[in-house]
């Protein structure tokens, strides 16, 4: 939603996006191209910008921000968005205002889907009222307030509120206790606590492997292992400690564990061209078609052929037990690219008759749990044009 914009205010602008009738961003949309710009008003009279079967208005391309206004001037934002200079009319009597219409460029045609615009009765660009104009330092030296002076204050508050009557420990809370044997309770409380030298011996036992820390240190061995509730435990430094496994490790993690000396784990990447990172939701429409394309490398960027690979897209639902949608087998996935590493998958329109959120997965079927991409699968009404 945009910033909201007073009504019956002059010279104000709209945003609004352009897409392609596939629902991808068109990014360079020019004012030749727009066939209808019309502003929605709640449920009131709409404002037609242009129309050329009118033919009504009319549009043209604005070159900066600076651009005096003129009704119908289009300025490209970046990233398939735009902005119009709207009519006057469209900010009286209303509470919002959204962009629509269509456009068409040689064979593509499209939509525009505006942003909602609320319009209000106040002017949000103006500043707060009664918000005061004084500076810190103006604040600070009002009535000659100095650090000294705030200093003084403090200190003689303090003294003021301690000195209202006699105050103790137990004044304030306390409990104090003066019998010998509370005390002596309390100094046995202390010493069974675990000190300094009792927490360096338990790090002792756990680093080293040696028999000797072993055997100076069996009291603490013994309450390491000591059953508390369900049974006893049975570390022994000399098979457990830091030290024990480090060097029983140390052959099998330089020479690979008997096996090969080198092993290279090589994860597979897939990369869609449509415009989506890998990871993020494949977003169609509602009973329309959508191709999408995957690029198949290994984590080092050597492609993968696929010519010879039985893949399979399956589409499913969100819940805990999957359920199949759909699915798109290896005959109706065509293989491409240099290196025969790019599958594209072509979703027909009857496959989109469900709205949703559903989980999709690009398999090698011939391989049990090779997955190349995976990811959200959306199929949500197309927005409506004009």
């Amino acid at each position: 939603m945009s910033l909201p914009i007073q009504a019956a205010s002059t010279d104000q602008t709209l945003k609004f996006e352009a897409y392609l009738s596939d629902g991808t961003l068109k990014t360079d949309l020019e004012a030749a191209d727009v066939d209808t710009l019309i502003v929605d008003r709640d449920q009131l009279a709409d404002v037609t910008i242009y129309n050329e079967t009118g033919p009504v208005g009319a549009v043209s391309d604005k070159a900066s921000p600076t651009t005096t206004h003129a009704d119908g001037a289009i300025r490209g934002l970046g990233n398939g968005r735009y902005s119009v200079d709207a009519p006057d009319s469209a900010f009286a009597s209303v509470t919002t205002c959204q962009i629509r219409g269509t456009w068409t460029d040689g064979g593509d045609s499209g939509y525009f889907v505006g942003e909602i615009t609320p319009v209000v009765g106040y002017d949000p660009t103006a500043a707060a009222v009664g918000a005061s104009t004084l500076t810190a330092q103006q604040v600070w030296e009002y009535g000659t307030r100095t650090l000294s002076s705030f200093g003084s204050l403090v200190s003689d508050v303090a003294t003021a509120v301690w000195a209202a009557g006699t105050r103790t420990l137990t004044a304030f809370g306390f409990t104090v206790t003066t019998d010998t044997d509370s005390r002596n309770a309390s100094k046995a409380d202390v010493s069974a606590l675990a000190t300094a030298a009792k927490l360096l011996n338990y790090v002792r036992l756990l680093a080293r492997k040696d028999p000797e820390v072993r055997a100076d240190l069996s009291t603490e061995v013994a309450e390491i292992n000591a059953d508390t509730g369900t049974g006893a435990g049975s570390y022994d430094n000399e098979t457990d400690s830091g030290e024990a496994i480090r060097d029983r490790g140390d052959a099998a993690w330089v020479s690979g564990g008997g096996g090969s000396a080198s092993v290279v784990v090589t994860p597979i990447n897939a990369i869609m061209q449509t415009n989506e990172p890998i990871g993020s939701r494949i977003e169609s429409y509602y009973l329309a078609a959508k191709s999408i394309a995957f690029t198949v490398t290994d984590s080092e960027g050597t492609a993968i052929d696929l010519s010879s690979i039985d893949l399979e897209f399956r589409v499913e639902n969100n819940a805990q037990s999957r359920t199949e949608v759909f699915t798109i087998t290896s005959e109706d996935i065509a293989i491409g690219g240099d290196s025969s590493n790019v599958a594209t998958v072509t979703v027909a329109a009857s496959n989109h008759d469900e709205v949703g959120e559903f989980i999709y997965s690009l398999r090698d079927t011939s391989t049990a749990g090779t997955v190349y991409a995976s990811g959200a699968y959306d199929v949500r009404y197309a927005p409506v044009g004009g």
